[in-house]
């Protein structure tokens, strides 16, 4: 069992949003695990979500959802994979902000490329989400 990538749907969700997290797992055998994601602001008391799923061989993404407070604030999430039998705690870790206004805490990316050579730009864009940039869009100017 190997956790290949943690992290959230957006860099920002607004108050009452859901915030969806994207777990990347891959595993050898068919099995069934039990994931915990701690979610906290600062030193509060971290909310628990847990869920169980039936992993098939190979590499899949599942989701959790997580309703954050309605207070603007930056959070962080650990992933963790509770442990099966002898097997260690694997876990991961990632951020995200609740905000009213983009203004609340300002994060925020511009990305453009002008070549009509670029690939793939949806892998390019769905890697830079991962580093909690909102906002991104691809333009073709062709």
């Amino acid at each position: 069992m190997r956790i290949v990538d943690f992290y959230p749907s957006q860099g920002s969700f607004a108050p009452g949003e859901t915030v969806t997290f994207h777990i990347e797992l891959e595993t050898s055998i068919s099995q069934d695990i039990t994931l915990g994601i701690l979610v906290q602001h600062l030193t509060e008391q971290p909310a628990v979500v847990e869920k169980t799923f039936q992993l098939m061989p190979g590499e899949q993404t599942v989701r959790m959802n997580w309703a954050p407070p309605v207070k603007p604030a930056g959070y962080s999430a650990r992933l963790e994979i509770l442990p099966v039998n002898d097997s260690p705690t694997l876990y991961a870790t990632t951020a995200f902000d609740v905000l009213s206004t983009w203004t609340d805490f300002p994060r925020y990316g511009f990305l453009t490329d002008f070549s009509a050579s670029r690939a793939d730009p949806e892998t390019v864009l769905k890697k830079l989400t991962r580093f909690h940039i909102n906002g991104l869009q691809f333009y073709d100017w062709q």
